[in-house]
């Protein structure tokens, strides 16, 4: 295999963390196996396109409690790695600031890839893409474009992945963007006065996220909407007693606004996925902020 086949075999490759771990080529399967490996793969794979220097790495695969031989352990999982994304490679593969996929820099390693070939990376595109069409006012296919993002997923990030530490921390993260994208699809769709559809959805999504003031803000507006003012009052209740008993904090200014709103019997607030006008205006999420 020459260097312009290797080059363009490595392009074909697609890597899932969005779930489960996963690696392939075509119909082939090349996820690594090894426990090492694996964590190794989920690290750079997050930071992909990005130098991941080898402290980050040995605090990931040793979980702060490195041994005196992390050094060359990582040299062999790095190489190793290397074998199982690109079977029986060339010289250029060899060469670690040239393999096409896994390079060595000064700064530690990084995975090169396109924005196509893994799943976070799709995810960001489409979500790009439907801030845009929602800020020019365009909420049906704003709405599409989120409902592509979240299709990406297909469970909890890195799931079969030992994950502890840092790499927990980023499950953790890449878990809250999606509640975040979650958000940014209901506030589009109430953007088109879907409210009634949206009601069972927030309600399952409140109860496995019970102190998740964005969700909850969501479910009183679309009960307030379909005429259950009375129970989107009891939403805002039972959550300001989980705050205070458990975190010892009282709801936000935004939720409370709603609830002052509610029972004032006046407008409701503009949210910060309510409408197009509140894109323009402006207001991001954090992982908007992020991605």
């Amino acid at each position: 295999m020459g260097s312009d086949s290797v080059v363009e075999s490595s392009s074909e490759l697609s890597f899932r963390i969005l779930g489960s771990l996963e690696v392939q080529h075509g119909a082939a399967e090349r996820t690594p196996t090894p426990p090492k490996q694996r964590v190794l793969l989920a690290l750079l794979l997050y930071h992909a396109n990005q130098v991941v220097s080898p402290l980050e790495i040995t605090e990931a695969l040793w979980d702060g409690r490195p041994p005196s031989s992390a050094t060359a352990a990582l040299h062999g999982y790095v190489t190793a790695l290397r074998r199982t994304l690109i079977p029986s490679p060339p010289r250029l593969c060899r060469n670690a600031r040239r393999h096409p996929i896994l390079q060595t820099h000064p700064g530690g390693y990084v995975l090169r890839l396109a924005p196509h070939q893994l799943d976070l990376g799709r995810v960001r595109a489409f979500a790009g893409r439907a801030r845009s069409r929602l800020g020019d006012g365009h909420c049906q296919a704003a709405a599409d474009l989120f409902h592509q993002a979240l299709s990406c997923w297909s469970g909890p990030a890195f799931s079969d992945v030992r994950a502890s530490g840092v790499l927990a921390h980023y499950a953790a993260r890449l878990d809250e963007d999606r509640l975040g994208l979650v958000e940014e699809r209901i506030g589009t769709e109430l953007c088109l006065g879907r409210a009634p559809s949206l009601v069972g959805e927030l309600k399952e999504l409140c109860a496995f996220n019970p102190l998740h003031e964005g969700l909850h803000q969501s479910l009183m507006r679309v009960l307030h909407l379909t005429d259950r003012s009375a129970e989107a009052l009891q939403v805002y209740t039972h959550l300001r007693r989980r705050l205070v008993t458990e975190i010892g904090i009282e709801p936000g200014p935004a939720l409370r606004a709603v609830q002052h709103a509610i029972l004032d019997g006046g407008s409701l607030p503009a949210g910060p996925h309510a409408t197009c006008r509140g894109h323009r205006a402006g207001r991001t999420s954090q992982a908007q902020r992020r991605w």
